[in-house]
């Protein structure tokens, strides 16, 4: 949450001249609701299970498109495996500053009560090593402007993709 998925999903997918599929809205598209009002209507477990859903639809879309997927949906046992023939990239920022973005939300995600930089923290130790078998490509986006970074990914994609 708040790495620039959606921002840097956009506009790569507009320079590489694919469809763009965010996670967030085809949830919302799906059920009517933001992934805020799921987790608090019908918890987080429900939550995950679409949004790992939604991903799978996401990436089955032809022509192929740039997905930008909800962050715990590689939690989910069969993701990983399905992400395996796609290039994915891991957008990598530090919880600070997540939660400084995060701060700034207006109630569109669904974030933990209580210690949210804590929160952050926790989820990073037990998503970060998943991320990390993952992505073929891991990027820093803390200092790197969304239209460099993108960019920088071009740059960095195989041929093949």
């Amino acid at each position: 949450m708040g790495c620039g998925k959606t921002t840097v999903g956009t506009l790569l997918a507009r320079r590489l001249g694919r469809p763009f599929w965010d996670g967030d809205a085809h949830l919302e598209e799906l059920t009517g609701m933001t992934a805020a009002r799921l987790a608090a209507e019908r918890g987080s477990t429900v939550l995950h299970r679409l949004e790992a859903e939604v991903l799978v639809r996401g990436v089955g879309q032809r022509p192929v498109a740039v997905v930008a997927a909800a962050a715990a949906a590689v939690l989910t046992p069969e993701i990983p495996a399905l992400l395996s023939g796609a290039w994915t990239v891991w957008l990598r920022a530090d919880p600070a500053l997540l939660a400084a973005r995060l701060a700034r939300d207006g109630g569109h995600r669904p974030l933990p009560p209580g210690d949210l930089l804590g929160a952050l923290r926790e989820m990073a130790r037990a998503r970060d090593p998943v991320y990390a078998r993952i992505a073929d490509l891991s990027v820093e986006v803390a200092r790197t402007p969304p239209a460099e970074l993108v960019r920088s990914l071009v740059a960095r994609m195989p041929a093949d993709v």
